[in-house]
């Protein structure tokens, strides 16, 4: 997951997961989060199962594509 280091701009950054999203279902992405102090805030997400704040990239994660 490259892209979150390069759009990290300051000391803190926030990842937007969908409430929807099954809790422990992106080990790799909790993971990834914890290791680079992303803090991961859930919530409805209208698109996507991971968000940015600022709402300008949003992930959508799908089985077997």
């Amino acid at each position: 997951m490259p892209l979150l280091l390069l759009l990290k701009g300051g000391d803190e950054m926030i990842l937007l997961c969908d409430t929807r999203q099954q809790e422990g279902k992106h080990k790799n992405i909790e993971q990834y989060c914890r290791r680079h102090k992303i803090e991961m805030v859930r919530q409805k997400l209208d698109v996507g199962d991971y968000a940015f704040p600022d709402g300008k990239i949003s992930v959508d994660t799908k089985q077997d594509m």
